[in-house]
């Protein structure tokens, strides 16, 4: 038997629907009293644990059998002017007592109350509960000197279902927060389905067969997106980042924050972003809203990955598939390049110029860009040519030597080409930098570069193909030197 005790995760459905559970049985039981808890009544112990600024609930759970609850209330001691712990409910499932459930519960609380630095932890117990006392006194409980009275005083029913009511409304008109696992949702951006974990760019067959930075950059979540619509006034997100990225040009929002959007009107619109907050993030990105059913998108980091992520919205509200196709997945654009491409440095992920042009031309592009590794690797080309493209855009050039392009761009785009043979490819160019105009070296190796790309293309054209093209890099970045972040991305 494998008993665990752990803290109560409200995002967790099942955690909340213990809670409810667990009390019920104890009010069924001899020692407990009174009526069942209703469906509703469940939902409003459970938010108001949920809310209470110091409430403290552990669950115990063995064999998959949620079995033991606990519930106590962090207060202040006038006479020690220090924290102390009240405890509330001890609940253990009468099939798991006599199994020490209650026993790690407690053990758990005091471990808690010692981290808190409480002076002391209390809790009232029924006189004629000799099996609780026995427990508590083994754990070191006992009467208080002087010996104290347990009084208690109900509000009369006509007032306390006044306050049931204005707490209802209260509830309602605050919107708490349900959450739900964002993996029950589509998915755009994928050029494949099967791979390691949901959110990532890279097909699993690929992780022993591409380069380590290659594979290590396909985990990144650049131009991924999630598709859902709800009537809720707010919505929140709880993600983790799976390397807790940074960099020193580039904010903590785009590399591994979220972006949500709303189509209005047939427009994607952006509403705000989730900003990171630590290694595990929990963002209220909107609230105040008008109750009205919407279509979102919700843009993943473009430097990072996540291993988890789940959707906040009102409890009362409404999360479901998108009804709208918006961007369009038909005939997706593919797009191949460097760190540029995959959303280097955007501020935030919406504004990554993939997912621009997405919104733009409501067209799923699918980002391929790999930050500094955008090299020709022979089995990328193997994984997009499947994929029936309305457009492939390379932008390779950035990363690529002259070498690697005369080497290995003509054999790359004929992998396309044999299972695409009619879909228009773009060539794009190398952008010329602002630091040229001082930096003679990376002058002549922008000047290189763009040289050879349109050789290529004008080699492939006059071998008869009709569909490809080449994006100058002449005005790409303006004239007045300011478009870059950094002299590189912009």
């Amino acid at each position: 038997m494998d008993t665990k005790v752990f803290y109560c995760d409200y995002a967790n459905p099942a955690h909340r629907q213990a809670i409810g559970m667990l009390t019920n049985a104890y009010i069924n039981d001899e020692m407990g009293g009174g009526s069942p808890l209703t469906e509703a009544e469940q939902t409003n112990l459970v938010e108001g644990l949920e809310n209470h600024p110091k409430s403290i609930v552990l669950l115990a759970e063995t064999d998959g059998i949620f079995c033991g609850l606990l519930t106590a209330f962090e207060n202040f001691a006038t006479f020690t002017v220090s924290p102390m712990i009240n405890i509330h409910d001890v609940i253990v499932l009468k099939t798991h007592r006599g199994k020490g459930i209650g026993r790690k519960l407690m053990q758990t609380l005091t471990a808690e109350a010692e981290k808190r630095a409480c002076s002391r932890i209390t809790l009232e117990v029924r006189k004629d509960n000799y099996s609780a006392q026995h427990l508590y006194r083994s754990e070191g409980f006992g009467d208080a000197e002087p010996v104290h009275y347990y009084w208690r005083k109900y509000i009369s029913s006509m007032r306390l279902l006044l306050i049931l009511l204005i707490s209802i409304v209260s509830t309602m008109a605050q919107a708490q927060r349900v959450y739900y696992s964002a993996d029950s949702f589509p998915l755009l951006g994928k050029v494949s389905e099967h791979t390691e974990t949901r959110y990532e760019r890279l097909p699993e067959r690929l992780k022993n067969i591409s380069r380590e930075k290659l594979w290590s950059l396909g985990k990144n979540t650049a131009g991924l997106a999630i598709r859902f619509r709800s009537n809720t006034t707010s919505i929140a997100a709880g993600w983790e980042p799976l390397n807790d990225a940074y960099m020193n040009h580039m904010t903590p929002t785009g590399i591994k924050g979220l972006d949500l959007y709303s189509l209005e009107n047939g427009e994607w619109v952006f509403v705000n972003s989730g900003r990171p907050n630590g290694k595990i993030s929990d963002a209220l990105i909107i609230s105040n809203m008008t109750p009205e059913m919407r279509e979102y998108m919700l843009y993943l980091p473009l430097y990072d990955g996540i291993t988890s992520l789940q959707i906040g919205i009102d409890s009362l509200a409404f999360i479901g598939q998108p009804l709208v196709d918006s961007p369009k997945r038909e005939k997706p654009v593919v797009c191949y390049g460097s760190s540029i491409l995959q959303g280097g440095c955007a501020t935030r992920p919406g504004m990554a110029h993939t997912n621009i042009l997405s919104r733009r031309f409501n067209r799923e592009f699918i980002n391929l860009g790999f930050s500094g590794n955008a090299l020709l690797d022979y089995e990328i080309a193997e994984i997009i040519a499947p994929v029936d493209a309305s457009l492939y855009i390379l932008d390779f050039v950035p990363n690529a030597s002259v070498n690697e392009m005369k080497e290995k761009a003509e054999y790359f785009y004929a992998i396309i080409r044999k299972i695409r043979p009619d879909t228009p490819i773009l060539f794009v160019e190398d952008p010329v930098f602002t630091h040229t105009r001082f930096d003679q070296r990376i002058a002549k190796e922008v000047s290189d570069k763009n040289a050879t790309i349109g050789q290529i293309v004008e080699m492939l054209k006059a071998k008869g193909d009709k569909n490809i093209y080449l994006v100058s890099s002449k005005d790409m970045l303006g004239h007045d030197g300011e478009a870059t972040v950094d002299g590189i991305h912009f």
